[in-house]
């Protein structure tokens, strides 16, 4: 509604004039971090692939036409923004602003609605999909027999479901979002990286009729690693370390479940 609403009503106002001065090359770097994060999360789309028909061909083109589309709504939307309201950077809540001046308070009450909707789906599908990370972990020994627990009546993981709210709790109580979401980015950058560097080794395995294969061999994957590490010289102190200890945790419950699963 906002894109197509601010399309019509605007017309060709929404077209940038770039008048402004370009803003500070070292505010890059910060801008791209943030950006990442309102693009992380595609990855979970791939965690039901066992169940697809043909995963090996469907999932990848679901992501790259997924990730397309949303690059489209992000910039429409922000054109539309900008146009609607020019001082966009001072504004603390930029899509109810801009809602509001094309659709007055109704629209600014629809759009409220719609982020709770989706925000609320949103944690809907974390809580519901990440405690089973942690469950198959505790299934494959990787983690301790605690996290595999299933709760007798519901039969869900009702541990790792606990951790995980536990742990989210005290995450939104102490930091803020900016914070949060540098360190999202980051612990995510790592995996992306380990990702990257496994494509060597996996495309020549599971390259056959039917699958999709990405063109550009392994320039793709490089460009990834080296755009992935250059991400990580842009989060803050805070973010880095407070990253490590959260790595380090892991890794220790990683080693106790190593240890209790060899001496069963």
């Amino acid at each position: 509604m906002l894109v197509f609403g601010g399309l019509i009503l605007l017309g060709s106002e929404v077209m940038p004039s770039f008048e402004n001065p370009l803003p500070p090359a070292t505010d890059i770097g910060a801008a791209a971090l943030l950006l990442i994060y309102a693009f992380v999360g595609f990855e979970g789309g791939v965690v039901p692939a066992g169940e697809a028909k043909k995963p090996e061909r469907d999932m990848p083109l679901a992501l790259l036409f997924g990730l397309g589309s949303v690059v489209v709504l992000y910039m429409l939307i922000q054109l539309v923004s900008q146009a609607a309201v020019p001082d966009l950077g001072s504004s603390s809540a930029p899509l109810l602003d801009a809602s509001a001046a094309l659709f007055g308070e109704i629209g600014a009450i629809i759009l409220m609605i719609g982020v709770v909707a989706s925000v609320t789906g949103n944690l809907s599908s974390t809580i519901f999909s990440t405690p089973r990370l942690t469950y198959a972990l505790s299934v494959e020994k990787s983690l301790p027999k605690w996290f595999g627990e299933v709760h007798q009546k519901f039969q869900t993981p009702a541990n790792s479901i606990l951790f995980f709210g536990v742990f989210a709790f005290i995450g939104a109580a102490l930091g803020s979002f900016t914070v949060l979401a540098a360190m999202t980015v980051l612990s995510r950058l790592f995996l992306f990286i380990i990702s990257c560097a496994a494509i060597p080794v996996l495309r020549p395995r599971f390259r056959g009729e039917g699958r999709f294969i990405l063109k550009g061999g392994y320039l793709i994957p490089v460009l990834g690693i080296l755009a992935c590490i250059w991400l990580m010289f842009q989060v803050s102190f805070n973010s880095i370390w407070l990253t490590a200890l959260f790595i380090a945790i892991g890794s220790g419950f990683y080693w106790l479940g190593k240890r209790e699963s060899g001496k069963e």
